[in-house]
């Protein structure tokens, strides 16, 4: 659920520290966040934060609004009536198209960025691409058997507060027929990356190339091969079909404590909205 509602609200936004402090600050976060990958020259920092403020300007105007109705939309439907495994199909679906809305917004810009990084830097960043896929792998070797129960837990307790045993027992029951594809993920991450890398590699400012950096952007699933398309799609309707039941089966203090971790969220996007 945590998934869910944390991809609503725009990524990392909303989690963690205070969500006007992140997000009034993300100019200066994303450059943070950037530096790890690549070192800019102070005409290409001049460049990004130009773009950077025009689309927050866009977002905090248009976005926002879009993020606040829908989880007051959400919650009032789970306040009234449990949802059923296609409602919540529905809802990772809602949450799938506010991002790639946002990415759309952001595809021209991103091409026009890219045509000023040099080779050495489009190789510094997919060096660090890399180095970050294999800190994941290694990552996943150091995981214990219960990582998945215990994160599938972890983001349900959040959310709901407290778990009965039937509950527990109904996550553990749900989490073991979730199909591995943490191989199949990575598969597909370096398999976008080498495609992307190929196409800024040989940047030219033409239509062509413009429309090969969209197609690399906003479709990305041209990368997943057959076998993880299948396991993603099972694992998500296996994944909605255990919230619906979950949801079902809260209790009135449960529900109290789902109303209200959404509800803090409704007022962190209206005090943002209210600072536009």
């Amino acid at each position: 659920m945590k998934k869910i509602l944390v991809s609503i609200v725009f990524a990392a936004c909303l989690s963690g520290c205070s969500a006007g402090f992140m997000y009034n600050n993300l100019d200066w976060l994303v450059h943070w966040y950037i530096d790890d990958y690549v070192e800019l020259n102070s005409e290409q920092k001049s460049a990004f934060d130009r773009y950077m403020k025009n689309w927050l300007t866009w977002h905090r105007s248009q976005e926002l609004v879009i993020y606040r109705d829908h989880l007051s939309e959400l919650r009032q439907r789970i306040d009234k009536t449990p949802l059923t495994q296609q409602q919540w199909l529905n809802e990772f679906e809602r949450a799938r198209v506010h991002w790639f809305r946002l990415l759309d917004e952001l595809d021209e810009d991103i091409s026009d960025l890219s045509l000023k990084l040099t080779d050495d830097q489009l190789v510094s960043i997919f060096d660090e691409l890399e180095q970050q896929n294999q800190k994941r792998e290694k990552r996943r070797q150091n995981r214990d058997k219960n990582w998945r129960l215990d994160n599938l837990k972890e983001d349900v307790v959040r959310w709901t507060g407290p778990l009965s045993e039937p509950q527990e027992q109904m996550l553990k029951v749900y989490s073991g027929q979730l199909k591995e594809n943490f191989e199949d993920w990575m598969q597909y991450r370096r398999k976008w990356q080498s495609e992307a890398k190929n196409v800024l590699m040989n940047r030219k400012n033409t239509d062509q190339w413009r429309q090969a950096m969209s197609s690399i952007l906003l479709n990305p699933d041209q990368f997943r091969h057959p076998q993880y398309r299948q396991k993603s799609d099972h694992n998500r309707h296996i994944y909605a079909t255990m919230l619906a039941e979950l949801h079902a089966s809260l209790s009135a203090q449960q529900k109290s404590h789902l109303h209200n971790e959404i509800g803090e969220l409704i007022e962190d996007l209206n005090d943002l909205v209210d600072d536009t």
